[in-house]
C-alpha cells in the first residue's frame, strides 16, 4: 500500500477492485462496471479483449448486389 505522504494534494485516488491497490485515476479504468488498474506501473487488472473484441478487427466479406455487367451483343 502507498503511503497517504507520497499523493499530490487534490488527485482523486480509487481502489482497484481486483488487487485491492489504491491507484491515482489517471491509471483506473472502468471495464463492465468494475473500476481496474490499467498501465504503466500497475498490475494490469484489465481482462485481455474477447471474442467480440477480435471479431471486429477482422475483415469479412459481405454479401451485396453485384454490380452491373457490362453487355456484349454477339454475332454467331
Amino acid at each position: 500500500m502507498r503511503d497517504d505522504r507520497s499523493r499530490r494534494v487534490g488527485e482523486e485516488w480509487y481502489t482497484c477492485e481486483r488487487c485491492g491497490i489504491d491507484y491515482p485515476r489517471s491509471k483506473m479504468i472502468v471495464v463492465n462496471g468494475i473500476t481496474l488498474c490499467n498501465g504503466p506501473g500497475t498490475i494490469h487488472c484489465r481482462d485481455l479483449p474477447g471474442v467480440d473484441a477480435e471479431k471486429r478487427n477482422l475483415h469479412t466479406p459481405y454479401e451485396a448486389p453485384l454490380a452491373p455487367l457490362p453487355s456484349i451483343s454477339e454475332d454467331l
